[in-house]
């Protein structure tokens, strides 16, 4: 969903972290050049990745993390580690 969310995903991983309000659905969603894109583009990115995980899974992100291309934790066969994820 996230992937599909906005032209300039490149990959994503959902995790879940603790909070004070229990587990919570967290992104880090990689992003196509993103040094080269603008604050404003950024948050327009997390809007509607937010909107379209709300509406197509019933579930609000506690935050969506852009982080540039090749920044995921991958195996050799170049699958996306969730669990390594956490601390990005």
């Amino acid at each position: 969903t996230a992937k599909n969310a906005h032209e300039s995903v490149v990959a994503c991983a959902a995790f879940p972290i603790q909070t004070n309000n229990g587990e919570q659905l967290t992104l880090a969603v990689e992003i196509e050049k993103l040094a080269r894109v603008a604050e404003e583009m950024q948050s327009e990115i997390v809007a509607a990745i937010g909107q379209q995980i709300a509406s197509r899974h019933d579930v609000r992100a506690h935050e969506i993390k852009l982080v540039r291309a090749g920044s995921l934790p991958r195996t050799p066969s170049g699958k996306i580690q969730r669990h390594l994820c956490a601390p990005i």
